[in-house]
C-alpha cells in the first residue's frame, strides 16, 4: 500500500503520511464489495477490543 501511496502522491511529502496509506486501503476494501466491509468490521471490532494502554484519552475515545 505504501508503494502506491508514494507513486499517487510522489513529490508532495517526504514519507507519504499514514493516513493517506490508510486512504488507500480502504479504496481497496470497498472495491471488494460485502467482503471487504466484512474486512472493515473485523478491523474495527478488533481495534474496539483493544486495550491501548499507551493510547492518550482522546485517541481511546475516538475508537
Amino acid at each position: 500500500m505504501r508503494e502506491k501511496a508514494e507513486a499517487r502522491f510522489m513529490g508532495r511529502f517526504e514519507k507519504v503520511p499514514k493516513r493517506l496509506v490508510a486512504q488507500i486501503a480502504l479504496e481497496k476494501l470497498t472495491l471488494l464489495g460485502d467482503e471487504g466491509d466484512q474486512i472493515i468490521a473485523a478491523m474495527l471490532t478488533g481495534l474496539t477490543q483493544m486495550t491501548l494502554r499507551d493510547a492518550s484519552e482522546n485517541a481511546k475515545s475516538v475508537i
